[in-house]
């Protein structure tokens, strides 16, 4: 077991959960190197023996970890350091102020993050009542739009992997070239809206 798995201590005593200290111990030997990736953690019953914690605690710092895109498991292998899946987060913001890109997203799939504008649109409430079988409740517009604003989606659409790994593939670039992030950022903004809007 690396050294570092050793150096994790824990405030007991202190207002923070355990399982939020060793995620936090975990997240920094991550951005900072120390754990690379593809590296396999140690399994959950030695790091419980090591940090004296219950499973349930270890399983959750993890767990979390997974959720933010830092680990990823393995089902009878292990657990394993992965690069966050920034693109997900970076296409939706290209996406979000854009109405005609975002009504063709509603228009061609469920479930995608869209402006309350294009929720509220005549348009969308025409789409809810097509796809709404008789007899259903018809979800109220501002509901709809407060639901979306505020809920967690998986967007698909089409050319939704496409899109996704362009977009992954331009973050991991500014990523690991580390030259002028601003204006790298708005170039792929670019470009990636302009292979949304085709």
């Amino acid at each position: 077991m690396k050294p570092i798995y050793h150096a994790i201590r824990l405030d007991r005593g202190g207002a923070t959960p355990l399982c939020y200290q060793i995620k936090d111990y975990l997240m920094q030997y991550i951005r900072s190197g120390e754990l690379s990736y593809g590296e396999m953690l140690p399994p959950e019953e030695e790091l419980c023996v090591l940090l004296n914690v219950s499973r349930p605690t270890v399983r959750q710092a993890l767990t979390d970890l997974v959720h933010e895109g830092y680990l990823n498991r393995v089902k009878f292998k292990g657990t394993f350091v992965t690069r966050p899946r920034l693109a997900g987060k970076f296409i939706q913001t290209i996406q979000t102020y854009d109405e005609e890109i975002q009504l063709n997203i509603f228009r061609n799939s469920q479930g995608a993050s869209v402006l309350r504008a294009v929720t509220g649109s005549k348009e969308a409430e025409e789409i809810l009542k097509r796809d709404t079988e008789e007899g259903d409740k018809i979800i109220d517009n501002e509901l709809l739009s407060k639901v979306i604003e505020n809920g967690m989606v998986t967007p698909r659409f089409a050319q939704y992997e496409d899109a996704l790994a362009m977009a992954e593939g331009e973050v991991l670039k500014i990523y690991e070239d580390e030259k002028n992030v601003d204006s790298s950022l708005k170039i792929a903004k670019i470009t990636l809206e302009h292979f949304l809007s085709q």
